[in-house]
């Protein structure tokens, strides 16, 4: 007998031969339908209104269901508030990223989704990376492009501002919102100069995309080979920073990852712990990464500014050197791992089970 998968995502498509499996898009014809079953969400954008009607949703099917599968593509603060509501036995999470604590009846797998997508684009377009210059020395120390308003982000700010290190750095901070990029100046936010076609249309959210080299891209996985040609290392403020339940691997981490160069972090406690799990090497022993193992998140931000302080003070071409081999090994794992082949592995196995 065929197995009965309800789906409300594209996403399913053509990871199982239709041939023994029968998709449903209809919820009630699915409910009714004879035979085994099981349910597979896209969790909805944190703060949308769907994520009370899932909640419903996943109580309805529970019963009748051998397994609910659900997709995060955006790991947030609601979206583990869900996770931790419904830590069930028939329940299977995705996440792209990790949480920091156990789960005791559901599964849980990785879909790095937003590692594969950046990726992807640049295992394409390789060239792009070939006009970065990562291991000379830079007029400017650090680039820190904070995006829009957090409070994480609000320490760092205020941090560099108070202390006055603003001309050895390159620093934007989108602090006003509902505006279009467009209208932004360079404080808040810097185009790309080469390769983006910049629309006629209002831009609020680099999420957006745009053309660039005539392909489309989301604005925020565009390596800024500009100012990385200007700075020598990045600060990269993570999307959460305050809330130590879970980190939440994105295209911020990726993208001076693929410029080979140092990093510090600004995000949830264990975020360079589990970026370590997946392979990739860290800068402990070139500078001090315990702020990694701080909980409280305003000392966390402290911790990280120090470390900025700290590399201000070094010669640029020992750490260059220094960092060398790791962000080598960094690059290429980011560029040669098969992010989409390994979750598709593992979902074609949940499915099939």
């Amino acid at each position: 007998m065929l197995m009965n998968i309800y789906i409300d995502t594209d996403i399913f498509n053509g990871y199982i031969d239709n041939t023994i499996v029968k998709i449903h898009k209809n919820l009630s014809n699915f409910l009714l339908a004879d035979g085994p079953k099981k349910a597979i969400f896209h969790a909805p954008f944190p703060r949308h209104k769907d994520f009370d009607h899932l909640a419903q949703v996943f109580n309805t099917v529970y019963d009748v269901s051998e397994q609910i599968i659900l997709l995060v593509s955006e790991l947030h603060d609601v979206t583990v508030n869900f996770i931790e509501k419904h830590d069930k036995t028939k329940i299977v999470y995705f996440l792209n990223g990790d949480l920091n604590f156990k789960i005791s009846q559901a599964q849980v797998y990785h879909w790095d989704n937003w590692f594969e997508t950046t990726a992807g684009f640049y295992k394409r377009n390789q060239h792009l990376l070939d006009k970065l210059n990562p291991y000379q020395p830079k007029p400017y120390y650090f680039d820190i492009l904070l995006g829009q308003e957090r409070p994480h982000r609000n320490y760092i700010f205020d941090y560099i501002n108070e202390n006055k290190l603003n001309d050895r750095m390159i620093m934007t901070y989108m602090t006003t919102l509902h505006q279009r990029l467009q209208d932004r100046d360079n404080l808040e936010w810097i185009w790309e100069s080469e390769g983006v076609e910049i629309p006629e249309w209002s831009i609020r959210h680099t999420i957006t995309k745009v053309k660039y080299y005539d392909q489309l891209i989301s604005l925020s996985q565009i390596v800024p080979i500009s100012i990385y040609n200007q700075t020598a290392y990045s600060l990269v403020a993570e999307t959460w920073g305050n809330d130590n339940r879970f980190t939440f691997n994105t295209e911020k981490i990726v993208k001076p990852i693929l410029a080979e160069r140092l990093f510090l972090v600004a995000s949830n406690q264990y975020y360079l712990r589990n970026l370590r799990r997946l392979g990739f090497k860290t800068f402990d022993g070139i500078v001090d990464e315990s702020y990694d193992l701080e909980s409280d998140h305003t000392i966390r931000c402290e911790l990280v500014c120090q470390q900025i302080e700290y590399l201000l003070a070094q010669p640029q071409e020992k750490i260059l050197e220094q960092i060398r081999p790791i962000a080598e090994h960094n690059k290429n794992m980011m560029l040669t791992t098969s992010w989409h082949d390994t979750f598709a592995r593992d979902f074609k196995e949940v499915i099939l089970r």
